[in-house]
This record gives C-alpha cells, sequence and structure tokens, in this order.
C-alpha cells in the first residue's frame, strides 16, 4: 500500500469536524508558504495526498448525504452565519446563488402554518442545550409543499460565548405521505 493510500484510509476514518480542522492546519500552512517558508519535497508531496484525501472525504460525505436525502447545517448565534450542505440546497429546491444563508431567509421556507411552532421548538431547544427534533413542513420557490426531519444540538462556546446550533435536515415527504395513506386506508376499513 502506498504513503497515498495509507493516507486516505486514514482520512476516510475521519469526520467532517477533523476534516475542517485539517483544512485549517492546511491552509496555515499556505499562508507560511506565501511568507518565504518553502516545503522540502517530502512536505510537498505530504500536503498534496492530505488535500486529495480531504477533498476525497468531502466526496464521499456529500455522496452519503445526497444518497440518504440528508445534509447538515450549523448556525452561529453571534456572527449569525448559517452554512448549509449541498443536499439542504437540493432539499430547499434553491441553489447558494438564490438563498442568503441567515435564519430569516430559512424561516421563509418553513410553512406559515408551521412558523410558530418551530420557533418556538428552536428557542426551547437553545435554552436547554440538549438535542431536539422535529418535523415539519417547508415550501419551496416553485411553490411544491415538502417535509423534513431536523436534528438540532446548541452548543455553548467557553468563556460565555454565544455558541453555534448544528444539525441536520431529512427530506421525509415521501414517508409523510406514506403514513397519511395508511391513516385513510385504516380510517376506511
Amino acid at each position: 500500500m502506498s504513503a497515498r493510500d495509507d493516507l486516505e484510509n486514514q482520512f476516510g476514518a475521519f469526520d467532517r469536524e477533523q476534516l475542517i480542522a485539517e483544512v485549517v492546519r492546511l491552509g496555515q500552512r499556505v499562508r507560511n508558504l506565501e511568507e518565504g517558508d518553502h516545503p522540502t519535497t517530502e512536505e510537498y508531496l505530504n500536503r498534496t495526498n492530505i488535500e486529495q484525501a480531504v477533498r476525497a472525504g468531502e466526496s464521499r460525505l456529500e455522496e452519503a448525504e445526497r444518497t440518504a436525502q440528508i445534509g447538515n447545517w450549523e448556525y452561529d448565534l453571534a456572527t449569525e452565519e448559517l452554512i448549509w450542505s449541498a443536499e439542504i440546497y437540493r432539499i430547499f429546491g434553491t441553489s447558494p446563488a438564490e438563498f442568503i444563508p441567515s435564519a430569516e431567509s430559512y424561516n421563509k421556507f418553513v410553512h406559515p402554518e408551521d412558523r410558530e411552532r418551530i420557533r418556538d421548538l428552536i428557542e426551547q431547544g437553545q435554552l436547554t442545550g440538549k438535542q431536539f427534533s422535529f418535523e415539519h413542513r417547508i415550501v419551496l420557490p416553485d411553490g411544491e409543499i415538502r417535509w423534513v426531519h431536523q436534528e438540532n444540538l446548541s452548543t455553548k462556546e467557553s468563556e460565555g460565548g454565544a455558541g453555534k446550533r448544528r444539525g441536520t435536515v431529512q427530506h421525509i415527504t415521501q414517508r409523510k405521505l406514506s403514513e397519511e395513506a395508511l391513516r385513510n386506508s385504516e380510517a376506511r376499513l
């Protein structure tokens, strides 16, 4: 097995947080290089292998999200920055060019009849700091209504910082339609 294969195997076991940390480390290395710190051939090859492994890991994560119809997101409570994975854009029928990432923009997708309930659930979750989940409808730009299941976890930053919320969104419209058909069938019987 080559050193590259060994690294790819190693990075394939890392989670997204570890990959992000590695990308940050590589960014620092690039800044050092710009300041005149030139790598040895071995360092260059190692960095290239790591960058390739990170890209491969990100590609595998995106493919897994697409297959499961589940995306991940992160919301920084201090900066109000919202980050969506590519799969969430697909679920919501929009694109990074069309969506201004913010809590307000997200709320515009939430079905009007679900907004107050969702806002209350999110506020409660932030207060407790515990993981929570809920299901709700979204309205796509073309008017299509979809159901999603959300998992949420609020985290507090150390030393009194505002913290972040992280979670997942899964497209569950087909499941909800099947449940409704079953209820209707049982009611007729």
